[in-house]
């Protein structure tokens, strides 16, 4: 998949990998993060070489986006303006769930747009708790985990609701079944580990409420006891 991306000549595919690096890398241990920093300058060196140019147009994408000198960018934001009618027609609740058809409409190539013309401000806060409850769920599992494997795998957890989050300003990203059908996975997966997760730190509190207190320190045997012993004996004696 690594390898795939840069292939595609996608900058949404692009700014994914990139937010996953950034919000995994600074949970690794310096040798596996500086690993990873050497695989990825790796990987480009290697595709600079193997694909001539793949690197350069890649860069070029990203430059005219920023300067607003894209033909892609310039259509979306027209479609941007055109959608607007639709939106105030219906605001509130939109026209329905996949009605809004490229074959009789247009793409949005805007998930955000698209959940406000089909379900409208009310399906646009819905779809938005959707995201949110991913990046909660990886965050309540990386604080309440007791292993580092758990921390890293609920640090997964956020970075897949993060980049979610993000690239669906990109493009129509529910539109998509692969997106889709991984997303909403990755999102019970997610809410199933945090309830097992949940359940071990219950079961450690209870147990640590009900172990019982520690006994007291058993006193050490007196060292006077033979000349004690000594002294009786004489007053015995006399």
């Amino acid at each position: 998949m690594g390898g795939a991306l840069p292939l595609t000549v996608s900058r949404t595919s692009i700014i994914g990998a990139l937010l996953v690096a950034v919000i995994m890398m600074p949970r690794w241990k310096p040798q596996r993060r500086w690993t990873a920093i050497g695989l990825l300058i790796g990987s480009v060196a290697c595709f600079k070489v193997i694909i001539p140019g793949l690197i350069g147009t890649i860069t070029t994408l990203f430059a005219t986006f920023l300067n607003n000198s894209d033909s892609s960018t310039q259509a979306r934001t027209v479609k941007y303006s055109a959608i607007v009618p639709y939106l105030t027609e219906r605001p509130w609740f939109g026209r329905g769930f996949g009605t809004f058809m490229p074959d009789l409409y247009f793409f949005t190539d805007n998930e955000y747009m698209l959940a406000l013309a089909e379900m409208g401000a009310v399906g646009l806060v819905a779809l938005l708790t959707l995201f949110i409850t991913g990046i909660h769920q990886g965050g309540a599992i990386r604080r309440l985990a007791r292993t580092e494997s758990d921390r890293e795998l609920g640090q997964a957890f956020f970075a897949s609701a993060v980049v979610a989050l993000v690239i669906s300003a990109t493009f129509d990203a529910l539109g998509f079944a692969m997106f889709a059908g991984i997303f909403f996975l990755t999102l019970g997966a997610g809410g199933s580990y945090l309830g097992f997760i949940r359940r071990e730190a219950e079961a450690e509190a209870e147990a640590a409420e009900v172990r019982p207190a520690a006994l007291p320190p058993v006193p050490e045997p007196r060292t006077d006891a033979p000349a004690r012993r000594e002294a009786a004996s004489q007053l015995v004696e006399s």
